[in-house]
């Protein structure tokens, strides 16, 4: 259990940048990418 909680940062911003490209196709309709890009 505890090495799920000892998860790298750094798997997160590799999956994070893939997510900010598919949820800036959708745009307003996930909300999400609107956020990640900051607009």
């Amino acid at each position: 259990m505890a090495r799920k909680q000892a998860r790298p940062p750094a798997i997160r911003q590799v999956i994070l940048e893939p997510y900010q490209i598919t949820c800036r196709a959708c745009g307003a309709e996930c909300g999400w990418g609107t956020t990640a890009i900051g607009q």
